[in-house]
């Protein structure tokens, strides 16, 4: 986020007044910045992975009879969010989350 983006967006944030169309390239330059420095917990290392050649960052959930996630490029150009629900508990749904990630990344 350059210098004048953080300017801006602490006078969006200050003022209470948001306009999505004006004010969009800076939240989403915000939004990046922030995403990439969310902590994680010591034990758990976070990086980025590669689907079609495009680096992407996301966290992934699951129980039993539901599973989801959120992915995303650094810049936000692309970005998804799924949740599915598996009949059972052998992993069977992996294929079709590969195949979103490729329609969307690859």
């Amino acid at each position: 986020m350059t210098e004048q983006q953080q300017v801006t967006l602490d006078a969006i944030l200050r003022q209470g007044q948001l306009d999505l169309l004006a004010d969009a390239q800076t939240l989403r330059a915000a939004f990046a910045e922030v995403m990439s420095r969310v902590p994680v917990a010591d034990d758990v290392e976070q990086s980025p992975t590669t689907v079609g050649g495009v680096e992407i960052w996301g966290k992934t959930g699951s129980r039993p009879g539901w599973t989801s996630g959120v992915f995303a490029t650094r810049d936000l150009s692309r970005t998804v969010v799924y949740s599915l629900n598996p009949t059972g508990l052998d992993g069977a749904e992996t294929p079709v989350i590969l195949r979103l990630a490729g329609a969307v990344f690859g």
